[in-house]
């Protein structure tokens, strides 16, 4: 029940933020449309958010498992890795701001040329972020080690509520730049927030207490950061072909994607983020059925939410797009590219979710090397398919290219896991996961089917969204009821003593 209510709670927090997040991306979409300042600000905006990503996922791979491991042990000794572990993340990040301040010409160059100089000025105004995003990272994982998540789940709400400001105030004087200003802004009071919690936790433990050291710490690092130069391969390469094609594509791409992994966000990637203290505590006492157990569990429910998610976003693309984008410098031609792209990326939700879950349980595990192999597969699969799909099919070849990777990585990644949590793949090879697809197949098309019995687009929306609900959980309650009540008792905890 107590996680329960705290997944409850981080839920709220992280819907708040997704108020934000839609705020900002229909005031952005409003102002730039899909022209060139648009694009500025979406290719900035990717890199900056991938090269943060890394960062931040070097933290919770390499330090939660080990600061876990020293609370279990010694949590004085935890107190002081974290006070290492702080003071070495600041050195590297400030490093890498300052690199990717430095090269930003040669980045805008190699990969969108047409941005020009105004690419450069975007790309610079984020480097300040890459200090921020992981140090927060950081005191986040710490709060999340010690059962407490609701503080670290406000990360989305800062940074998207500093964006929508920085649109609304800024954005007539300062265009795109504008954006990373306010999100500087907001992360910056969101970290100090995260800072101020965790370190009090530090203050009474000695100084000198001993605790994992940095070294060991520093060895792990290679697997990841040689994952870390794979993504940033492949959103080089994707930056660079969106680049090339028509004006506007490099931004109906980016609000596609980022529109449709909002919902995931608010369950998937919420819901792992929390699991993971829990998986890497079993790893750390050998308790392998538990890591099983768990990492089975997620999986289900992954697959529950996300399928859905992905069959409604291809049935009602179009009017879901209308409804949050279309006015302003966002016009017709822009809800087209857009609503194009939505239907392409909308299938990788389902295996997004699934590797976000194994990704947590190679994290507990520490079993980082296969992370590294499993996940550059699907990188690599990605980098054939990208160009290759673009240029059979051009811009929507982008959308797609992403949607088959994913689910390569996810395929390459039960196979790294088979021998250290069997069992894993009959989850998703099984007749419940082929009941929660078809149900989804249903939803998609009920919702085909009802949208246009409404001619605004809003009411198209709902009445095609709440058509493709109730069918998709009508079938479910009769293949899969399992599936249904388990679900039910994640979201309602009243449902679990039915």
């Amino acid at each position: 029940m107590a996680f329960r209510a705290t997944f409850l709670a981080v839920v709220g927090v992280t819907l708040a933020g997704h108020v934000g997040a839609l705020g900002f991306e229909m005031a952005a979409a409003a102002r730039f449309g899909t022209g060139r300042e648009a694009d500025a600000l979406a290719f900035a905006l990717i890199v900056t958010v991938t090269l943060a990503g890394e960062l931040s996922g070097w933290v919770s791979t390499i330090f939660l498992p080990l600061y876990v491991e020293a609370l279990t042990a010694n949590p004085a000794g935890a107190a002081a890795f974290l006070r290492k572990a702080l003071w070495a993340l600041a050195g590297v990040t400030t490093m890498c701001g300052l690199l990717l301040a430095l090269g930003a010409p040669s980045i805008v160059e190699a990969l969108a040329p047409a941005l020009a100089a105004r690419g450069v000025v975007v790309v610079r105004a984020f480097a300040p972020i890459l200090v921020l995003a992981p140090l927060a990272g950081l005191f986040a994982a710490a709060l999340q080690a010690n059962g407490r998540f609701v503080a670290a789940g406000m990360r989305q709400l800062a940074w998207y509520s500093g964006g929508l400001a920085g649109v609304l105030v800024l954005a007539n004087t300062l265009g795109a730049v504008a954006v990373p200003l306010g999100i500087l802004t907001g992360m910056v009071l969101f970290a100090a927030m995260l800072a101020y919690r965790a370190l009090r936790m530090t203050r009474s433990t000695p100084v000198s207490a001993a605790g994992p050291s940095l070294s060991h710490a520093v060895s792990l690092l290679v697997p990841l950061a040689l994952l870390s130069l794979c993504s940033a391969l492949n959103v080089a390469v994707e930056r660079a072909l969106a680049a090339r094609l028509p004006a506007g594509s490099l931004a109906a791409l980016t609000y596609a994607y980022r529109l449709l992994h909002l919902p995931l966000a608010l369950f998937v990637v919420n819901a792992t983020a929390m699991l993971l203290p829990t998986l890497a505590g079993h790893a750390v006492r050998g308790e392998r059925d538990a890591v099983e157990a768990l990492t089975r569990r997620a999986l289900r429910m992954a697959v529950v939410f996300a399928v859905p998610l992905a069959a409604l976003s291809i049935a009602l693309a179009e009017p879901l797009t209308r409804v949050f984008f279309e006015r302003g410098e966002f016009t017709a031609a822009s809800t087209a590219a857009t609503s194009t792209a939505i239907v392409w990326y909308a299938p990788g939700l389902v295996a997004m979710a699934v590797v976000q879950v194994l990704f947590r349980a190679f994290q507990a595990l520490h079993a980082l090397w296969g992370l590294a192999w499993t996940v550059g597969a699907g990188f690599a699969v990605s980098l054939v398919l990208m160009p290759a799909l673009t240029a059979l099919f051009g811009f929507h070849g982008l959308p797609l290219a992403s949607s088959l990777a994913s689910f390569a990585a996810a395929a390459f990644m039960l196979a790294g896991l088979r021998a250290r949590v069997p069992g894993l793949t009959e989850v998703l090879v099984s007749r419940p996961t082929a009941a929660i697809v078809g149900a989804g197949a249903l939803a998609a098309a009920a919702a085909w089917l009802t949208r246009d019995l409404a001619g605004d687009a809003g009411l198209r929306l709902i009445v095609g969204g709440v058509a493709g609900v109730l069918v998709y959980t009508a079938v479910l309650r009769v293949l899969a009821p399992a599936e249904v009540r388990a679900a039910m008792a994640v979201v309602v905890p009243a449902w679990s003593r039915r």
